[in-house]
């Protein structure tokens, strides 16, 4: 069984579980858009499943949503992307 260490998100990062599995993580299943260059910045946010905490991304092509696996390296990226205003989702954390 898959052993998912649990980290902490915040709350205005999480959202209901939505869209399907995907295995290919980096490539929409449904136009075959790849965003393997920049698949952080089209997260939407990070939702509890039975297989843990996963990433819910939406393709910029045909706005399909799907959902991965979420390492607590994603959930940095992600914040990092936002920090810096390249997040697409998400306006600039200001400190």
């Amino acid at each position: 069984m898959f052993d998912q260490k649990y980290f902490e998100v915040a709350k205005e990062y999480k959202i209901p579980l939505v869209g399907y599995y995907n295995v290919l993580v980096y490539e929409c299943q449904k136009c075959d858009h790849s965003m393997i260059d920049d698949l952080h910045d089209h997260i939407i946010g990070f939702a509890d499943s039975n297989v843990g905490i996963v990433k819910v991304i939406e393709c910029p092509k045909c706005f399909e949503k799907f959902y991965c696996h979420a390492s607590e390296s994603d959930y940095w990226h992600f914040i990092w992307e936002i920090k810096r205003g390249k997040q697409k989702h998400f306006d600039k954390v200001y400190e």
